[in-house]
Order: structure tokens, then sequence, then C-alpha cells
């Protein structure tokens, strides 16, 4: 027996509404729906790529390291920004360099 019952009326209204959903617009609107459908379609690489490939190489990685650690520093930066700011009150000057940016001289 399923965890989650409801009644068979509920589902069959649910299942007419999709249906009203989905097939008007393809019939009145096939081009934007194809549309729709061309964009959620070239997305299922992407997904199956991204999340459902568990034996990634290395050099994928490495890549995905290379390009996602300065996005997550600057998010962490930004983050540790906005709660020091309020920490230290807004009279106090916020640091001008991300600390991804090296000060010291070659």
């Amino acid at each position: 027996m399923c965890c989650v019952q409801v009644q068979w009326w509920l589902a069959v209204l649910f299942v007419l509404v999709m249906m009203f959903l989905i097939v008007f617009p393809l019939y009145y609107n096939a081009a934007e729906c194809l549309a729709g459908l061309v964009i959620i379609v070239t997305g299922l690489p992407v997904y199956f790529i991204l999340v459902t490939w568990t034996n990634k190489p290395a050099a994928y990685h490495t890549a995905l390291g290379q390009y996602c650690r300065p996005l997550m520093t600057s998010v962490e930066y930004l983050d540790s920004l906005s709660t020091s700011y309020w920490s230290r009150g807004p009279t106090s000057p916020l640091p001008t360099t991300p600390p991804w940016v090296s000060t010291a001289g070659p």
C-alpha cells in the first residue's frame, strides 16, 4: 500500500487538467511549444553528463574544480562581507580586495 492515498476523482481531475494544459497549447501555439520542447531536450544531455554520470574521469573533476573554485570563493567572500559588515557596524570600511586576488608584489 502506498503512503499517499487520494480519491480516484481527484486523480482523474488532475489528469484532465494536465491534458487541457498540454493539448490546447500544442494545438494553438505549436511553434512555441516545440521551441520549449527543443530547449528541454537539449538540456537532457547536460543533465546526464553532470548529474547521473557516476564514473567521471579525473580531467573532468580537475576542469570543473578550476572553473568552480573562483565562483565558490567569490560567493563565500560576498557572504563574509555581508555578515562582517553587520557585525562591525555601518561605519567600518569594507575590504576592497577579494581573497583570490594576490596583494603581494612580484
